[in-house]
């Protein structure tokens, strides 16, 4: 009986690593064209939230194009629902054509364009382009499984520390105080928490060492699969939550070939960042317990 392979091979990955570099490369200059300039708003939550602009759209049909185009049995897992009628295959691109839509829409530089790749679940490629300031390009952020993490031919590194510095940064979500409780005693060794809108922006952010760790309280796929490469190669790990318990993301789903409604239903908490610290801050946070009227609620919602 043949031994099935743990990862595709590297030749492959290295040329799926490039096809990404150059397609967030295009993808940030398309997002550029349309940054600080009318834009076309819809809202796919009441009370204008979660907005959808032309640029997210634009972005990602381009994407979805060049994709399909250069692989044609490949699928796409894309945030404004590229793909969401395919059926489960070997390899699946998990986009978020523009990541931190509310800040772009504002006008504010801080958003991200992210393209994972999935085999069989698990991330093997993973690309963010963010804007940067001098630069006209913005910064590419790439890594594939076994050559490293970096930002154009640069390479890159998770913080070394094994605890967090309190003057060092830490990305945490406005809903974290409602989901984890901090002990008194420890509040002042966590770091200095910060949420910049962007998920994908704070992957980058881990990887390069700007930020310490980061935690998230449920993202989709599409906002973290590029990120979770990028933060392993760069040295550090990505933990998440099953219940009460964390454990190291191997694969998006459970399915031996998941498929679009399986990974369109991924919902768990993570932290990424270097594995010592990793172990520090999930050993510190206390996951509150749901009272019986806020699981209703949420299940309403």
């Amino acid at each position: 009986m043949a031994i099935q392979p743990s990862h595709p091979e590297d030749a492959f990955l290295r040329e799926a690593e490039a096809f990404a570099v150059d397609l967030a490369r295009d993808a940030g200059r398309m997002l550029m064209g349309y940054f600080r300039r009318p834009l076309d708003v819809s809202y796919k939550s009441p009370g204008q939230r979660s907005p959808v602009t032309d640029a997210d759209k634009a972005a990602e049909d381009f994407l979805q194009a060049a994709i399909l185009k250069r692989y044609p049995d490949h699928v796409m897992l894309g945030e404004e629902g590229s793909g969401k009628d395919s059926p489960p295959a070997e390899f699946t691109w998990a986009v978020d054509p523009l990541d931190g839509t509310t800040n772009f829409l504002n006008g504010v530089p801080i958003f991200g364009s992210a393209i994972g790749l999935l085999w069989r679940g698990q991330p093997i490629v993973g690309v963010i382009f963010l804007p940067w300031p001098g630069q006209p390009d913005g910064f590419l952020f790439h890594a594939r499984h076994g050559g490293g993490a970096f930002i154009g031919d640069d390479p890159i590194h998770v913080v070394p520390q094994p605890e967090p510095k309190p003057t060092g940064l830490v990305a945490v979500p406005a809903s974290f105080r409602r989901m984890f409780h901090i002990p008194p005693k420890m509040r002042s060794r966590m770091g200095e928490f910060r949420g910049s809108g962007s998920i994908a922006y704070e992957m980058a952010m881990v990887a390069c060492g700007s930020m310490q760790y980061a935690l998230f309280t449920g993202p989709r796929i599409w906002d973290v699969a590029a990120g979770v490469v990028l933060v392993r190669e760069a040295g550090g790990t990505v933990l998440e939550l099953h219940k009460r318990r964390w454990e190291p993301l191997k694969q998006f789903g459970v399915s031996p070939l998941p498929g679009q409604e399986e990974l369109r239903n991924w919902r768990l908490a993570e932290v990424a960042g270097n594995p010592q610290m990793v172990d520090f801050v999930t050993k510190t946070l206390h996951r509150r317990r749901q009272l019986p009227f806020r699981r209703w609620l949420s299940k309403i919602k």
